[in-house]
């Protein structure tokens, strides 16, 4: 628990002195997460049982204390990593994506990114890549980037497949957990402009 705030509830005899029957000396404190647990909403069932609702490091929690039994452990909304958009746009430079957590931020986590073909070829328009993202406690966001190839050809626009695996650290991957990356081409292209003759000449041998 530490210097955290946490659930706490104290329950009184009629006379107003503590029930010592009830938790420890009367009391039940209920450590939810790892940082400042704040109960704002009590309820009580007919049997007497308590509810407690509120704030859980940073998210709703709900805590049920069944009777005299030790209270229960909390379940927190499970991490979930995922790409903070279906689709990227970039131009012909560095690409760039960016990974989300949403959920419990309580523990570190970690997914594993790659990269593939879609109609960029890698060697040719990008550099191919896997490779961790870490996420340190209550980390919600990270931006990855990859080069690509600027080359002076006229492609027109390619895409390339960007996709998340293997989350750990009880993490699990949301949606979408795949996103395309189109490259703009930034080439110029080169044109011909024909221009009538108005005037026409006709081109005389002068020769002997």
């Amino acid at each position: 628990m530490g210097n955290n705030t946490e659930f706490a509830i104290v329950r009184y005899n009629s006379d107003g002195s503590l029930d010592n029957s009830y938790g420890i000396g009367g009391k039940v404190i209920v450590d939810v997460s790892v940082g400042d647990d704040k109960a704002y909403a009590l309820a009580l069932d007919s049997s007497g049982r308590a509810a407690l609702a509120g704030e859980a490091g940073g998210l709703f929690g709900v805590v049920r204390l069944l009777g005299d039994a030790p209270p229960p452990t909390p379940t927190l909304t499970p991490s979930t990593l995922q790409f903070s958009q279906a689709t990227y746009s970039v131009a012909e430079n560095v690409a760039a994506a960016t990974a989300t957590r949403t959920g419990d931020t309580s523990s570190a986590a970690a997914v594993t990114y790659s990269t593939s073909n879609g109609t960029a070829t890698a060697g040719q328009d990008y550099t191919s890549a896997s490779s961790t993202l870490n996420f340190a406690v209550s980390e919600t966001s990270r931006t990855f980037n990859g080069p690509l190839t600027n080359d002076s050809s006229a492609e027109g626009n390619e895409t390339l497949n960007l996709t998340l695996s293997n989350a750990t650290g009880g993490a699990v991957l949301g949606a979408p957990s795949a996103a395309v990356l189109i490259i703009t081409d930034d080439a110029s292209t080169i044109g011909l402009q024909y221009y009538p003759l108005s005037n026409p000449v006709r081109l005389l041998d002068t020769r002997p």
